[in-house]
């Protein structure tokens, strides 16, 4: 059991960061909370958070079965393909997720809320097949992330349904796009990378896809929209416009050095801008 445990921390540290995770998705979820919620009880807050950090493991856990045979080719030294954990092993623990998750949504929360995290659990099954059209969804990778988000938007309905019983408004639409902004920056940030980083063919990243200065421009062209939004909604003070400035410079870095370590502050640059927005959002 000792080793079972230790196999699986190491993974989640490698592959899902659970040290940031973790602190992450609590200020997302509080934010959320915050905008839309109207005095949830303390038991649904812990079903929402549970299941809001279970979506994002269970997509992790997804794309290792998804991916293997890529990543076997071009990523040989990442856990799955080196045996720290197996492929059933990712089984059992999706299962479980997925069984627990609805279990508990569907017995202590109306239909109302539980059905759209059937739907998630729905679409993100449908995604792990690729929508059966793999061969031409895969090489179009800015189309593929669009269509992986849109499991996005339907958790956060989950969430919005699960924290107030009032209708749609404007308040709960704005913070259904900011969070959805965040998760999509979270996702480019990610995937911009050195050549060095970048194996021949793999294609897997938006610097390999598109280039490294136009992904880095895309990845500022979000962060501007994610930036001004929030201030505008929130009515942040103007200093959070140098969250933009300080990408503008990380970005011009990156695509000059073109080294890890300038790939890596892009990622670095994209945690502190979320962080920071949402501490302001909850302030």
């Amino acid at each position: 059991m000792f080793d079972l445990c230790k196999r699986w921390w190491q993974y989640l540290n490698t592959r899902f960061m659970v040290l940031l995770i973790l602190p992450l998705t609590v200020i997302q979820y509080l934010v959320l909370v915050k905008v839309v919620g109207n005095g949830s009880s303390g038991i649904n807050l812990i079903i929402g958070y549970g299941t809001f950090l279970a979506y994002f493991l269970l997509l992790r856990l997804l794309d290792e079965q998804k991916d293997f045979e890529h990543d076997s080719l071009y990523y040989p030294g990442r856990p799955v393909q080196i045996g720290l954990v197996s492929k059933r092993e990712l089984n059992v623990l999706i299962f479980f997720i997925c069984a627990v998750t609805l279990i508990v949504n569907s017995v202590l929360l109306p239909l109302a809320v539980s059905g759209w995290l059937w739907l998630t659990w729905l679409y993100i099954w449908l995604m792990r097949q690729e929508l059966f059209i793999k061969d031409w969804l895969r090489p179009r990778l800015v189309l593929y992330t669009l269509v992986h988000q849109v499991s996005v938007i339907i958790l956060l309905t989950y969430i919005i349904k699960l924290s107030s019983q009032s209708r749609w408004n404007l308040d709960t639409i704005a913070i259904l796009l900011i969070n959805w902004l965040i998760i999509f920056l979270i996702e480019l940030g990610r995937k911009i990378r050195s050549t060095a980083e970048e194996p021949v063919g793999a294609g897997d990243t938006y610097s390999a896809y598109l280039g490294h200065a136009p992904a880095t421009a895309f990845w500022l062209v979000i962060a501007f929209i994610l930036i001004g939004y929030v201030i505008a909604i929130f009515q942040l003070v103007f200093w959070y416009w140098s969250l933009w400035l300080l990408a503008v410079g990380v970005g011009q870095k990156y695509v000059r050095a073109d080294t890890p370590s300038s790939s890596k502050s892009i990622a670095l640059t994209t945690v502190l801008i979320c962080v920071m927005l949402e501490v302001g959002m909850l302030t």
